[in-house]
C-alpha cells in the first residue's frame, strides 16, 4: 500500500532529522534542510490556490469549499492580501511576510488591523473538514489597477495547485491567458478552470455553448473544467453539508470536489514516490555514518586521546608554537566531537565533551607569545586528559 511506504519513509525521515540534529553538526546541516522539506512535504496537506481576475466569483467559492461566509469587516475587497484558510480546532487569525517566519496574531474578526500593517497575507484558521486534506489560498483579483501583479503571481505560485475562477459573462479573457502562461508549468498541470455565474439567466440559456467555447479554448491547459452555478450550490449545501444532492450535482459542486479530490491524489502520490526516492538514495549511507559517530565506546575515546596526545608529544620539539597550539586545539575538538556522540554518555559525559569543545576554543585563541601560547596548550591538554580518564577509565 503506498500509505504504508508513506508511512515507513516519514519515520525514516523524522529518525535522520532527529540524529542529524542531535549529532551531525555541520556535516549534514545541508541534508537535514532537504530531509525536513521532504518530511513537510509527506505530512502537510496540499496548497491550492483559487484565483482570477476580479469578480469572477473566486471568494464565493472559497465560502463553498469551507462552508462559512467570510466575515465581513469593513475593509474594501481591493485592500485585502491573499488569505491562507487552513485547519485549525479553533477560528483564529494571524498575518505574515514572505520574508518573515513570524506571524502577527490579531483578535478573531479583526482583519482590518492585519491589512493596515500591510502584511503580505493573512491566516485563516479554521475547523472546516476540507482543510484536513488541504489548504486554500484566496487570491485577490489580478487585474486591480491598485495591485502588484507580480506579488499576486509570486502567491499563486506558492501553491501546490490551482482552482482559476473565469466569469462566465466574459470567460477566458486574452488577459487571462497571458497571466496563466506566466505561471510554472508544474503548477498549472495541476489545475481546474470553474466558469462562474453559469446561473445568470443570460448565460444559463446558452451554457452549452460556454462549455464548448472553454473546451475548445482551454480544455489542454486545465486538468479539467467545471462549470459553477454558486447560489445552487450554496443552497444545496449550507455550511458545508450538502443536503440536496440531487442540486449540488447540477450546480457544479459535485464535479469541483471530485477534480479538487483528483487533483490532491496525483500531487499526493507525487510526494510519496519522491519521499521513497530520497529515503533510498540519499539518507542510507547517511545514516550508517550518523549510527557510526552515535556508537561511540568509553575505550574508543580514551585510546584515540591516549595514541594522539603521545604523538603530539614526541612532535613537539619539531614544532613551532603556533603549530603546536593547532594540532592541539584539533585533538581537543575531536575528542569533544567523540564524547558527544558517545554511547551510553550521561550528563557528566557531556559536560566533559562541552569542556573540551571549550578547551578547543581557548586554544585557538591563545594570545601571549609563541613560547608561552605551546605552553598554555600544553598545560590544556594535561588538565583535560587527567578530566577525560577519571571520568572514563
Amino acid at each position: 500500500m503506498p500509505e504504508a511506504a508513506a508511512d515507513a519513509d516519514i519515520e525514516a525521515l523524522k529518525e535522520f532529522v532527529a540524529k542529524a540534529r542531535k549529532s551531525g553538526g555541520d556535516k549534514f546541516s545541508a541534508l537535514r534542510a532537504e530531509a525536513e522539506q521532504a518530511l513537510r512535504a509527506l505530512t502537510g496537506p496540499v496548497r491550492i490556490a483559487v484565483a482570477g481576475e476580479f469578480s469572477a466569483g473566486k471568494s464565493t467559492l472559497v465560502n463553498i469549499l469551507i462552508g462559512e461566509d467570510f466575515a465581513e469587516t469593513g475593509v474594501m475587497a481591493t485592500d485585502m492580501p491573499p488569505v491562507v484558510f487552513r485547519h485549525g480546532d479553533d477560528s483564529a487569525l494571524s498575518g505574515g511576510w514572505w520574508d518573515q517566519p513570524d506571524r502577527r496574531p490579531s483578535k478573531e474578526g479583526d482583519v482590518e488591523v492585519l491589512v493596515n500593517e500591510k502584511v503580505d497575507f493573512i491566516t485563516v484558521d479554521f475547523p472546516a473538514a476540507i482543510l484536513n486534506r488541504v489548504e486554500i489560498v484566496d487570491v485577490p483579483g489580478l487585474n486591480s489597477p491598485t495591485r502588484d501583479e507580480a506579488e499576486l503571481i509570486r502567491a499563486i505560485s506558492w501553491a501546490d495547485a490551482v482552482i482559476w475562477c473565469t466569469n462566465a459573462v466574459n470567460s477566458w479573457r486574452e488577459s487571462e491567458r497571458h497571466t496563466w502562461s506566466q505561471l510554472p508549468a508544474p503548477l498549472r498541470a495541476n489545475s481546474i478552470l470553474v466558469v462562474t455565474h453559469v446561473d445568470l439567466p443570460s448565460i444559463a440559456k446558452s451554457v452549452g455553448r460556454v462549455a464548448s467555447r472553454m473546451n475548445k479554448e482551454a480544455g489542454k491547459l486545465f486538468k479539467g473544467i467545471v462549470l459553477l452555478a454558486a447560489p445552487k450550490a450554496v443552497a444545496a449545501a449550507p455550511g458545508g453539508q450538502i443536503v440536496d444532492p440531487a442540486a449540488w450535482e447540477e450546480s457544479g459542486g459535485k464535479a469541483l470536489l471530485e477534480g479538487i479530490a483528483e487533483v490532491v491524489a496525483g500531487l499526493k502520490a507525487e510526494r510519496i514516490r519522491a519521499g521513497k526516492a530520497f529515503v533510498d538514495e540519499r539518507l542510507a549511507q547517511a545514516m550508517a555514518e550518523l549510527e557510526a559517530m552515535t556508537s561511540t565506546t568509553a575505550p574508543q575515546v580514551l585510546s584515540a586521546w591516549k595514541s594522539r596526545a603521545t604523538a603530539l608529544s614526541l612532535k613537539a620539539d619539531g614544532l613551532d608554537g603556533e603549530g603546536f597550539v593547532a594540532l592541539a586545539a584539533d585533538l581537543l575538538r575531536d575528542i569533544g566531537g567523540m564524547l558527544s556522540h558517545l554511547k551510553g554518555g550521561n550528563d557528566r559525559t557531556a559536560w566533559l565533551a562541552d569542556e573540551f569543545t571549550a578547551a578547543a576554543g581557548d586554544a585557538t585563541r591563545l594570545d601571549g607569545g609563541k613560547e608561552a601560547e605551546a605552553e598554555t596548550a600544553a598545560m590544556l591538554l594535561l588538565q583535560m586528559g587527567r578530566e577525560l580518564e577519571r571520568d572514563l577509565a
